[in-house]
């Protein structure tokens, strides 16, 4: 039998993620529920303009939302994403 965990259980408050393609598709519902358990949420996005339904999520579970422009196939972006995340 699989296992299975249940993600209510988790608390993530005083917890910032940090979530690429965040402004769309999954990475828009993997922020939308980390932001439900308690993480503010650092998003890096390609063009960082198209933040608008991410920011009503995460603003919607009372959470703070930075966003950065980037792409992850740049070294360079991901290092500074997570510097100014940091």
């Amino acid at each position: 039998m699989a296992r299975t965990s249940n993600l209510n259980s988790y608390e993530l408050s005083e917890k910032v993620a940090l979530v690429t393609g965040a402004t769309r598709g999954i990475g828009l519902a993997i922020a939308d529920r980390l932001a439900g358990l308690g993480a503010d949420i650092a998003a890096l996005d390609l063009d960082g303009q198209s933040t608008v339904k991410l920011q009503g999520l995460v603003e919607g579970h009372g959470r703070r939302l930075l966003t950065l422009s980037g792409d992850v196939t740049r070294t360079a972006d991901w290092v500074a994403a997570v510097a100014r995340t940091v």
